[in-house]
């Protein structure tokens, strides 16, 4: 029997944020429930788990900090964590905050829809429950809606095909496979190396060859980790109001490319290559902004490229030309080197595109290639993507996803839309997202969050709404900054341009997490004067 109930808040994605979340408002008192599609904790960790996952953020640094008990408890193995830990770490941190009880799984949202005369949100799940809560706060994730290509028969194929965002547990093993591979984003960049293990034959089908750097990933040692907890607090505090979230102990302070002669920059270009990771993009601050230092770094990288791959030609076509880090830099272990086998091929698209897909496989303007499997690494519809699949209802009617689609996705200060009143977007479009250490947003978003609503509490506020002037105003402003940076000289999914039909336009905040995390907190220090205020009866 379908169930209707009434909460203070409810959290939606079981997540880091939605996690934390529901910590925080559980512990201002109020009453709160966490719906979850899936069986587990996790979120994207949880339904992510193809062969070679790992997170490209180290994983000293992609935990919370907000509880000293996580870090006694727990210890990372490895620099980069691979899905399997990332997972396990999100329930023993489920488990030591005590949060299985507040949290209902395989509870899929279809409907919230804003109640103005109750100064309600009504819930509707699939399986027909109800829920009237004050306030939502959607933890729903930035890339948790996965994307097939837009090829001509995709569904004709009549082998196996898996997208890299939905795995089958367990599949490891492709041996006398003839494996077809399309996209070489972070996801397509990790799973080469690891498909090419067993796989009779792996091409792969590129359009764009990815600046992929190498992870230099290693298993820590207890010396390294009880250096870093030395100083722990102060690595973290830089982090939180630093441009990335990310500290790196070499170093505390990122600076212009070229504001150092050629030999020195070089040889820092060097060290970063050697670190691994997203080095270089912390080291210096105007990789995104200097053509001229852009340019410069770009060829560095394609050097790398032509010393790790033996053949010239397939160097050749692994070696990008556009603009470097425009999109997301995907981080490998062992990318590049995997073309070296004899069962590896590339498939350059932009010099024989597809044709069609069949139920054989892959046909192009040069060849037909058969496979047995083709696995999809073509990524998500990112930032709006799992909200796009709950009918959202704000003030009079309005649908959020239908003014995304013919707006763009946007927030007032990355937290709330116009018209969708106590309605929290937990790293939403508008924030800086992705462009940092995700985790030290999550926890900025989360408490920012938590400390609004007890402030409404405390002072009879019934409603805080964001006006459509003000949301547009801080979109522009987001836009505007894009417009400075070379970021827009290539298609991303920072943009949405990788989704057919999706209005382009810079989704996140590129002024960096510290700048953001001074504009937030400054707005709540004045009392969210620049927000719609609703009071209550007294």
């Amino acid at each position: 029997m379908a169930r209707q109930e009434k909460f203070d808040a409810v959290v939606v994605g079981a997540g880091f944020s939605g996690l934390y979340m529901l910590h925080l408002l559980r512990q201002q008192g109020l009453k709160v429930v966490l719906l979850e599609t899936a069986p587990e904790v996790g979120g994207t960790w949880y339904w992510n788990r193809y062969p070679g996952l790992r997170c490209d953020i180290e994983s000293m640094q992609y935990c919370y900090t907000f509880d000293k008990g996580l870090d006694e408890k727990w210890r990372w193995s490895e620099r980069f964590p691979r899905q399997p830990e990332i997972l396990e770490y999100l329930k023993f941190a489920a488990d030591h905050l005590d949060l299985r009880r507040d949290i209902r799984f395989e509870t899929r949202l279809s409907a919230a829809t804003w109640i103005e005369d109750e100064g309600v949100w009504r819930l509707e799940s699939e399986n027909g429950d109800t829920i009237e809560c004050r306030y939502c706060a959607m933890a729903t994730g930035l890339l948790a809606e996965p994307v097939l290509p837009d090829i001509p028969g995709v569904g004709d194929f009549e082998g196996q095909s898996i997208h890299s965002a939905r795995w089958p547990e367990g599949l490891n093993d492709f041996t006398g496979k003839r494996v077809g591979l399309v996209g070489t984003g972070s996801s397509g960049v990790q799973l080469v190396p690891e498909l090419a293990k067993t796989a009779k034959s792996l091409h792969v089908l590129i359009r764009t060859p990815p600046f992929a750097q190498e992870s230099h990933n290693r298993s820590l040692e207890e010396e390294e980790i009880a250096s870093v907890r030395a100083e722990i607090d102060v690595l973290r505090e830089r982090a939180r109001h630093n441009a990335t979230g990310v500290w790196f102990r070499r170093f505390s302070d990122a600076y212009p490319y070229r504001s150092v002669p050629l030999e020195e920059r070089q040889a820092e270009l060097s060290r970063c290559w050697g670190e691994g990771g997203n080095s270089v993009l912390n080291r210096f601050n105007d990789v995104l902004i200097d053509p001229d230092a852009n340019a410069e770094i770009a060829q560095f990288m394609r050097d790398r490229i032509a010393e790790i791959v033996d053949d010239p030609e397939t160097a050749r076509l692994l070696s990008p030309h556009g603009v470097f880090a425009a999109k997301r830099l995907p981080i490998g272990t062992g990318y590049h080197a995997a073309f070296n086998r004899d069962n590896v091929h590339v498939v350059a698209l932009k010099e024989e595109p597809i044709e069609t897909i069949h139920a054989g496989g892959v046909r192009t303007t040069k060849a037909d290639y058969p496979f047995d499997v083709l696995v999809y690494a073509t990524g998500y519809d990112a930032g709006t993507g799992a909200l796009s699949k709950i009918k959202i209802s704000g003030r009079n009617g309005a649908d959020i996803n239908q003014r995304w689609a013919d707006d763009g996705p946007g927030a007032f200060m990355g937290i709330i839309a116009a018209d969708f009143p106590n309605f929290f977007i937990l790293t939403g479009p508008g924030s800086p997202g992705v462009l940092s250490n995700v985790v030290v947003m999550i926890e900025m978003h989360c408490e920012w969050t938590a400390e609004c609503i007890d402030w409404m509490e405390r002072n009879n506020v019934r409603t805080i709404d964001a006006r459509q002037e003000d949301q547009d105003a801080w979109m522009d402003d987001i836009h505007s900054m894009a417009e400075g940076t070379l970021v827009m000289k290539e298609d991303n999914w920072y943009t949405g341009s990788n989704i057919a039909g999706k209005k382009r336009g810079m989704m996140f905040y590129m002024a960096g997490l510290g700048t953001y995390r001074k504009a937030i907190y400054d707005e709540a220090a004045k009392g969210y004067s620049d927000f719609v205020l609703e009071r209550g009866e007294s």
